[in-house]
């Protein structure tokens, strides 16, 4: 009995044995596909998360293609208008500004504040010209440049400087009655023929000046001097007229010549200094 059962124990005793050696070797293998299951995941999950280098280059691409498209739509459009455009903002400024200095001198102001007055705004607009040329990107240019700048004005000061130069120097050279035509006529002819010239002008006799906005030119100058001239006490009709007729028919002349130098700064003078000769031979009353 005792051998039977030491067989049984012995025959037992294997079997367990190979049994718990098969588990052991059965967890080893399912930890092992475990581990190689979970690597798998992580490269998996690796791969997924590192886009190829070619995604990265597109991205950086696109990203710089967005900020230069951003720089370039917060860059200032540089002005492209000419002379043969009309303008007529520009025009409508040059015409508020040279009438409402003339009224204010002529109503309000004496001619030694008339000079302090216009200096120091020649000097403040100067200041701001050079900002302007220095510094083209400035938020507050673009409507400037779409409405009021030239395409030539880009680099160089705009015609604003010439243009209160002008009425400073015709204010201090002159009596207060020419200087007063001569602003006036800037104000009034220039624009009006460069509007009905550009519009209207077919028939021309030198070259950008038509006959059309030649005429306008006169007639704005000769209703400006006619008025001016005959407001004044003592002035006879038909020397008023003589003279107006005369002094309008030069300047007239002179504005068709095709000068290089910025008309915002020669007609003024020039009409002014016309007008001075012509009633200083006639004898007409200019005031003081």
């Amino acid at each position: 009995m005792k051998n039977d059962d030491k067989l049984y124990m012995d025959k037992r005793v294997p079997n367990d044995h190979a049994k718990l050696s098969k588990e052991n070797d059965q967890s080893e293998s399912n930890h092992l596909n475990s581990n190689e299951g979970l690597n798998n995941d992580s490269a998996i999950i690796v791969e997924e998360k590192a886009p190829p280098k070619e995604a990265i280059i597109g991205s950086e691409s696109q990203t710089s293609i967005k900020a230069e498209s951003r720089i370039n739509k917060e860059k200032v459009k540089a002005p492209s208008k000419t002379r043969k455009d009309l303008q007529l903002p520009r025009r409508a400024f040059h015409f508020s500004c040279g009438v409402g200095s003339g009224l204010i001198y002529m109503l309000f102001l004496s001619h030694q504040q008339a000079v302090y007055i216009l200096g120091i705004a020649t000097t403040v607009f100067y200041v701001l010209e050079q900002l302007r040329i220095n510094y083209p990107n400035a938020i507050y240019l673009k409507q400037l440049n779409q409405y009021f700048l030239r395409a030539e004005e880009q680099l160089k000061e705009s015609a604003a400087i010439p243009y209160l130069m002008a009425l400073l120097l015709t204010i201090i050279s002159f009596p207060k009655s020419i200087a007063l035509v001569a602003i006036f006529t800037l104000a009034t002819a220039d624009p009006l023929s460069a509007i009905i010239g550009i519009r209207f002008g077919k028939r021309r006799l030198v070259k950008e000046k038509s006959i059309e906005g030649s005429l306008a030119f006169f007639v704005a100058s000769f209703v400006v001097t006619f008025s001016i001239l005959f407001a004044i006490p003592g002035n006879q009709l038909w020397s008023v007229l003589a003279v107006t007729f005369l002094s309008s028919t030069f300047i007239t002349a002179f504005e068709m010549i095709p000068i290089k130098l910025d008309d915002n700064l020669t007609i003024p003078l020039m009409k002014a200094i016309i007008l001075w000769i012509i009633t200083s031979y006639v004898g007409l009353n200019v005031g003081g």
